[in-house]
């Protein structure tokens, strides 16, 4: 394809109607990619997404992207699924038989894939796989009668997208692959970062403070393991002055219940500072407020957070799952611990805090690993090439 004769992508996700309140990864994993496809001369970009914020269909150009908002009619995430199974398809479809793509881009596993023929160039970019995992039945939303249909419905949904799609994409190396190997058939893999915003990738000053801040952005939840940090933060704190904040939503009231309770079981309140908002203004402010980056989840695929924080140039402890050993490089950036093991985080902590020259040595890495893998240019070239590959390889087949 030429600028001439650009290609022409659609791509269906969640989306930002206010760019300046991007909620949650897949929002501002599609943004910052189609800001980056929208700049190519090369590239036409649709975007179609349904919202609850508009108050009827419409069509809109936001500099070259054109988007296309279907209003959400149901915002219970239940029958959400449902219906991108059902009427979202018929809609969808009207879109996509107008604009009659070259590749059809999804962003996560939906009843969208259902929209196109088998002939079609679908891609899915992979997000999540813990509906595929044993984690799933940890979470509140899939248990009881309801949840079991519920987990049901999206597992189904998830073999239906890939027995779809022509390429998977995945930012998590072959973690996702071996959850998913047994929906996938002969759909190809491809391996891509996320991107993320140019914003975390501030002029490097180390670091704002002496004092000693931890920081762990993650949903409150029995998968992220949120009261393992609170138990490290009691013993760290017998020897260095230090503070936990945890930003992020809470995903599970009754695991969020137990949290709270841990913190005053445990006389911690002094240091733990729990905010249960987050966009991402406050994400930049918090990572660049940080001495230290952590995650303790037991189940994860490449979490945005870990780049964002690198792409700020600090150091990271997380533990050794999914996707998380690609991205930080244990010695080098960060260290890996096994999970649940409490003992060697706040060994791991201690370590670090009490050495400022390593926690800058680990930032710098941190960045520099960043700038060669999560800037959504060097993404953005990525995606494009398996757009070409892929239909290259369905011309050769005759389709």
């Amino acid at each position: 394809m030429s600028v001439n004769n650009p290609l022409r992508v659609l791509m269906a996700t969640e989306y930002p109607y206010d760019e300046s309140a991007i909620r949650g990864g897949i929002e501002s994993v599609a943004f910052h990619l189609a800001q980056a496809l929208g700049s190519r001369p090369d590239i036409e970009l649709h975007i179609v997404s349904f919202s609850k914020i508009v108050n009827k269909s419409k069509k809109e150009k936001r500099n070259s992207n054109h988007i296309h908002w279907l209003k959400q009619y149901c915002n219970i995430r239940g029958l959400q699924t449902l219906m991108s199974l059902t009427t979202d398809v018929i809609r969808l479809k009207l879109i996509y038989n107008k604009i009659k793509p070259d590749i059809f881009h999804i962003h996560n596993f939906s009843g969208y894939a259902l929209a196109c023929s088998k002939k079609d160039k679908v891609i899915i970019s992979v997000h999540g796989v813990e509906v595929a995992t044993k984690w799933a039945k940890t979470n509140s939303y899939y248990k009881g009668i309801i949840g079991f249909f519920r987990l049901c419905t999206e597992r189904f949904i998830m073999k239906k997208s890939i027995k779809h799609a022509d390429c998977l994409i995945s930012n998590s190396g072959d973690y996702a692959t071996s959850i998913l190997k047994r929906y996938i058939n002969n759909t190809s893999i491809e391996y891509i970062d996320h991107p993320i915003s140019h914003d975390f990738f501030p002029h490097l000053t180390g670091y704002p403070s002496d004092k000693l801040l931890v920081l762990s952005v993650a949903g409150i939840s029995e998968r992220k393991r949120t009261i393992d940090l609170i138990k490290t933060v009691r013993l760290v704190s017998d020897v260095l002055p230090v503070k936990l904040v945890l930003l992020g939503p809470v995903s599970e009231k009754l695991y969020f219940e137990r949290v709270i309770d841990t913190i005053k079981r445990l006389n911690v309140g002094e240091n733990v500072i729990l905010d249960t908002s987050l966009n991402q203004n406050k994400l930049i402010e918090a990572i660049n407020d940080c001495s230290v980056f952590v995650i303790c989840s037991g189940q994860e695929t490449a979490p945005m957070a870990i780049a964002a924080a690198m792409a700020v140039g600090r150091p990271i402890i997380a533990t050794r799952v999914g996707g998380i050993p690609m991205m930080v490089k244990h010695g080098v950036n960060g260290y890996l611990f096994d999970v649940g093991d409490i003992d060697m985080l706040s060994r791991r902590l201690i370590e670090l805090l009490s050495n400022k020259n390593k926690m800058i040595e680990f930032g710098k890495q941190s960045r520099r690993i960043a700038e060669s893998r999560f800037a959504s240019e060097t993404v953005a070239e990525k995606t494009i090439n398996v757009y070409h590959k892929l239909l290259s390889r369905k011309t050769l087949r005759g389709n």
